[in-house]
């Protein structure tokens, strides 16, 4: 029996406190931490480190217990866990949305079960838009952590079987680590948002921390320390400084942008093995990187990391804005803090240890309990209808026609101004000729078609509108979701369906040079591209190549830009390459409608608990006035080759617009897409302006 005692390391708490501090720096949107997601990857290799050394010890000691390891990683997280989640839903009762509520009630059932980067794989992209006001984002590495703790013992057990020596231990964790790595290059290419939230993409990075163990204890055991200390020492601070500076490098440089994990993972990954593998020493800079400020951070990291987004995302939803000031980042940061404080104090350091709360109540069952009874809350709340106990959500359901409060939970669905139209192609007469059929193979092709109109979820948002007032027109939709139909040769990085997407656009635009004397108006959501990285990915038959894979194509150039004028001018080259290439007599451009600061809708207003709160109008924000100039810039790169449709008149005057018709329709279906009732509105209101595009 080895009886191997393990140290104390305060160095590893200084990186843990280093680690959230960068995490919550970047979610509070301070540019220079751009790469702050990067602090997650520091906590998994801490976490492999520790669970490594722990375990294997405790095996060599012959004193290891799964179940008692189980209840001591349920002591160490779950109580803080339910406490940050039970808060949550209260506080969320009355400040969010209901439309909001939900996903609130639904990923607190996930983390409860620790399953949620389960839903959020399924559901979104970690740097959606959406996410920054959802309290329960930052669940999901919490809920991987724990899914590594359920599974991780066990290999251990079955390679200390395998393997008695460390060495081979070793050996082993290296060859599990590279598979790992493989696979999450591999998977952030093909399946990003998996690689992102699932274990087998993410396993190297814990397993890279139980290998820098078992290198650690070979060291120590060959002696091979330096026979200089003062050589050792100086090397010992210039790692040091290097897996700092590493870690901050890749804080400053990385963004959302970026193929992530992947290969970019290993900058933190390793630097974060090389501060912890390297022996502490005492030099002149221990009394700053070891001060007891940092090991106390280090300590509430846990407390910390629970309690800063929930608070983030009340402050947004409280003010009903997602935008943070400086002044809120810093009201924010001292919150974060006491409550963090108090979490730790009161939550994490009494229950961490404790087997019994009282007498014969054991702290397990007890927590069995709660994770049960609050998963049912939870789900129940998920599954439940919307509230509408405000007179404000009773009069949409009567304004929309709606009997049941359930149906405000498909809202979106029912009332998008897209409905009725079967993307990615579909006639607005298609029930005068002949229905039940594949439009792509029926009798649909023969019919004489009017008009084209091109483009993504915002062009299709159109179709109510268009079917109701140009009753005698037969006009054809291509659509796609998230879809650049302006260009030829590229799709952004972002899209999700990028196969889709290309191939979507290839079949239109071989029937658009078909009938190339047929009008064809384009929309988009043109600030989907701005900023983001797009890949060159050609879907036109004349730009492939038998040579040039879809895997070549989209890493044989990126282009990204952040001056509206050269991106306008970038979209403008792209619109006359598609009319020139297609050879379009007449090709007309459609503006985007004015957006309701961001992801807040409308909906969400009026079902806002904060009442009262106007609703009729919405302010022209920040980002409506990077529409408006880049509908501007792009004007005056066109040359008037092409006529653009400028919605703004519709529903705006001055600095407001608004959001409700005569009839208290809401005019959109959610922050963005006009609803059925909105596309009526507009079309009727710039009837001379379609009428002139859909002319021959």
């Amino acid at each position: 029996m080895n009886n191997k005692v393990l140290s104390y390391r305060p160095e590893i708490d200084v990186l843990r406190a280093w680690a959230v501090i960068i995490v919550v720096l970047y979610h509070l949107d301070i540019s220079s931490f751009s790469g702050g997601f990067v602090g997650v990857d520091v906590f998994f290799v801490i976490s492999g480190y520790l669970i490594t050394r722990n375990i294997r010890v405790s095996l060599e000691n012959e004193t290891f217990s799964l179940s008692k390891f189980y209840a001591q990683r349920a002591r160490r997280l779950m109580p803080s866990l339910l406490v940050t989640l039970i808060l949550s839903i209260v506080i969320g009762v009355y400040l969010m949305a209901s439309s909001h509520f939900l996903a609130l009630a639904k990923n607190a059932f996930g983390a409860t079960l620790s399953i949620s980067n389960i839903f959020f794989w399924k559901q979104t992209s970690y740097f959606d838009d959406a996410l920054k006001l959802n309290p329960m984002m930052h669940t999901w590495s919490l809920s991987l952590e724990e899914q590594f703790y359920l599974l991780y013992p066990l290999l251990l057990i079955w390679l200390t079987h395998k393997s008695k020596n460390r060495q081979n231990l070793a050996y082993s964790l290296g060859v599990a680590s590279l598979i790992s790595l493989v696979f999450s290059v591999w998977s952030t290419t093909y399946r990003s948002a998996f690689a992102f939230y699932m274990v087998p993409a993410r396993l190297w990075e814990f397993s890279i921390g139980g290998l820098i163990w078992c290198l650690e204890d070979s060291r120590s055991k060959k002696n091979t320390d330096l026979s200089s200390k003062s050589l050792k020492t100086n090397l010992s601070v210039a790692l040091h400084i290097l897996s700092l500076t590493t870690i901050f490098y890749a804080c400053a440089y990385l963004d959302e942008h970026d193929n992530f994990p992947g290969l970019l993972a290993l900058l933190p990954c390793l630097a974060a093995s090389l501060f912890i593998y390297v022996s502490p020493q005492q030099h002149f800079l221990t009394p700053l990187y070891l001060h007891r400020i940092w090991v106390k951070l280090g300590q509430m990291s846990y407390a910390i990391y629970l309690v800063h987004w929930p608070i983030i995302t009340f402050y947004r939803h409280y003010h009903f804005n997602i935008e943070l000031g400086l002044d809120s980042q810093v009201q924010i940061i001292l919150l974060t803090l006491i409550s963090a404080y108090g979490l730790h104090i009161f939550i994490e350091q009494p229950l961490r240890k404790k087997v019994f709360l009282w007498k014969k109540l054991k702290l397990i069952p007890v927590l069995i309990g709660i994770v049960l009874s609050f998963a049912s809350v939870s789900l129940y709340l998920w599954k439940s209808p919307l509230s509408v106990s405000n007179s404000q959500s009773q009069k949409i359901l009567v304004a929309h026609g709606l009997k049941q409060d359930l149906a405000l939970k498909n809202f979106k669905r029912s009332t998008y101004g897209g409905q009725g139209c079967k993307p990615p192609r579909c006639y607005t007469q298609a029930e005068q000729i002949k229905t039940g059929l594949d439009p792509l193979k029926s009798d649909l092709n023969k019919a004489k078609i009017d008009a084209f109109i091109i483009g993504d979820s915002y062009a299709l948002a159109l179709f109510q509108g268009i079917k109701k007032h140009f009753p005698n027109h037969n006009i054809v939709f291509w659509e796609r979701g998230a879809c650049e139909f302006y260009s030829l040769s590229y799709v952004g990085n972002k899209n999700k369906a990028q196969t889709n997407c290309v191939q979507s656009k290839k079949d239109a635009f071989e029937e658009l040079s078909k009938y190339p004397e047929v009008p064809v108006i384009l929309g988009q959501h043109w600030h989907s591209n701005y900023d983001e990285q797009m890949l060159f990915w050609p879907s036109y038959p004349d730009f492939m190549t038998e040579s040039l894979t879809p895997r070549l194509q989209s890493l044989s150039a990126k282009i990204n830009y952040t001056d509206i004028d050269e991106y306008a001018l970038f979209v403008a080259q792209e619109l006359k390459q598609l009319k020139t290439t297609l050879g379009l007599k007449k090709l007309s451009i459609l503006g985007g409608p004015p957006k309701f600061a961001r992801v807040f809708s409308p909906l969400d207003c009026m079902l806002s608990p904060l009442q009262p709160r106007s609703c009729e109008m919405s302010s022209l924000d920040q980002f409506t006035s990077w529409h408006q100039q880049f509908q501007q810039a792009l004007m005056s790169h066109i040359d008037g080759e092409f006529e653009l449709i400028d919605l703004y008149p519709a529903l705006c005057h001055q600095d407001q617009c608004q959001n409700l018709d005569d009839q208290q329709h809401l005019i959109y279906s959610d922050y963005g897409h006009l609803s059925k009732w909105g596309a009526q509105l507009i079309v009727q209101k710039l009837k001379s302006s379609f009428k002139a595009a859909l002319k021959p």
